[in-house]
């Protein structure tokens, strides 16, 4: 389902520095586009979040979703992946149709 997640960053303990990383690497670029355009920086357009479960990276990928007021696609992981090819064709094209569908688009990846 997508959602503007209502995750603030006071929701998220801890994690000053991972925090700091994903205002830089997410907020600024969306609330400060022709800053990167003048100083020729081309901003990331996804991320990789890796670590153990229950680390708060999908907290954090919420909340760095709903300060920059982006769609938040969750998508677990056997939901993606299939051992029946055709399955996940189908599969996979539904959520990057999905995602098409929104304007602003940025991915988070977990591990």
């Amino acid at each position: 389902m997508l959602e503007v997640p209502k995750v603030r960053w006071e929701d998220v303990g801890g994690q000053a520095s991972v925090k700091e990383q994903l205002i830089e690497a997410i907020q600024l670029p969306q609330k400060y586009p022709e800053a990167f355009e003048r100083l020729g920086i081309k901003p990331p357009s996804g991320l990789l979040m890796i670590g153990p479960p229950g680390c708060s990276k999908t907290l954090m990928a919420r909340a760095a979703a709903s300060e920059a007021k982006l769609n938040f696609l969750a998508v677990k992981g056997p939901e993606f992946f299939s051992k029946w090819v055709e399955t996940l064709k189908r599969q996979q094209g539904r959520y990057l149709q999905r995602l098409g569908l929104m304007h602003q688009q940025y991915y988070f990846s977990m591990k």
